[in-house]
C-alpha cells in the first residue's frame, strides 16, 4: 500500500511538472516566441513525460534486470531524450549560422561591387 501511494506521488508530482511546462510552451507558441515545429516537439515530449508516471509498473522488470530503481531508469531515458533534442537543435542553429554567414558575405560582394560602379558614375 505504501509502495503505490509512492508511486501516486511521484506520477503527481510529474504530472504537475509537465503540465506547468506545457503552459509555458503554449504562451510562448502563441507568443511566436518559438515556432509552431518546435512547440509541437516540446508538447510531444511534455505529453511523454506527463505519462511517464504511468509506466513505472511496466518498467520495474527491465530495471530489476538491470539493478536500477524503475525511476532510474525513466530519468536516463528522459535524459537521453533530451540530449537528442540538444542535438538536433545544435544541428538546426549550425544551418541557420551557416546561412547567415552566407548572406553576410552575399551582401559584402554586392557592397563592393555597388561602391566600384557607384565610383565609375
Amino acid at each position: 500500500m505504501v509502495r503505490m501511494n509512492i508511486h501516486l506521488v511521484q506520477f503527481g508530482l510529474v504530472a504537475l511538472i509537465a503540465a506547468m511546462f506545457i503552459f509555458a510552451v503554449v504562451r510562448l507558441a502563441r507568443k511566436q516566441k518559438i515556432s509552431f515545429q518546435y512547440a509541437i516537439g516540446w508538447l510531444s515530449l511534455l505529453s511523454l513525460a506527463l505519462l511517464s508516471g504511468l509506466l513505472v509498473p511496466l518498467v520495474e522488470p527491465i530495471a530489476r534486470s538491470a539493478r536500477l530503481s524503475a525511476v532510474a531508469v525513466l530519468v536516463a531515458v528522459s535524459i537521453s531524450i533530451l540530449l537528442a533534442v540538444c542535438i538536433q537543435l545544435s544541428i538546426s542553429i549550425s544551418g541557420l549560422h551557416r546561412q547567415i554567414r552566407r548572406i553576410h558575405e552575399e551582401m559584402a560582394i554586392m557592397r563592393t561591387r555597388f561602391e566600384s560602379h557607384s565610383d565609375e558614375i
